[in-house]
């Protein structure tokens, strides 16, 4: 897509239709990168995480985790929620790839992978993996989750590996 017409010059509009798309996916890409630092802290969790979400924000499991971890809605719930993953989850560190981002003005969508090798209730290392599909759009000017799906494609022990035991509860 070409920014300038030869024979009329800078299309303006088009840049800076452009400009805003560019800094939309750069802000979706800055709301991702808070919410795995926040479920990755040591404590305050809770409210790390919930400052991503808006505040009729959603965090949905499916596929396999759907059952036991279920979904969550609003501020004070997911701070309780993700609060809660201090004691469940006392060690992670996310990490996401194959990232896929879609802008259309104030709203936005998001696919990514993850691998999180974790440490379950200090006891099991486990290795958790799988995709968020999120949408996002513009609270009060600011970028926000306002609805991740988290599918789970494999909670593992570390020792077993997903060949050998592809998912484990971890409620």
């Amino acid at each position: 897509m070409a920014i300038i017409d030869d024979r009329d010059g800078l299309d303006i509009a088009a840049v800076l239709r452009r400009l805003s798309a560019l800094e939309a996916e750069s802000a979706v890409r800055k709301v991702m990168a808070a919410y795995m630092a926040g479920c990755d802290l040591p404590s305050g969790k809770g409210d790390a995480v919930a400052a991503c979400f808006t505040a009729d924000g959603i965090w949905e499991a499916k596929g396999l985790s759907e059952k036991e971890l279920g979904s969550t809605q609003g501020t004070e719930a997911l701070i309780k929620k993700f609060d809660r993953n201090v004691e469940r989850l006392t060690f992670s560190a996310h990490h996401l790839t194959n990232e896929r981002i879609w802008v259309d003005g104030d709203e936005a969508r998001g696919e990514w992978m993850f691998i999180e090798p974790a440490v379950y209730r200090d006891r099991q290392a486990v290795w958790l993996g799988g995709r968020y599909e999120n949408d996002f759009r513009v609270e009060d000017g600011v970028w926000k989750m306002s609805h991740l799906r988290c599918w789970s494609l494999y909670a593992s022990p570390y020792e077993d590996g997903w060949l050998k035991t592809r998912y484990i509860p971890l409620p």
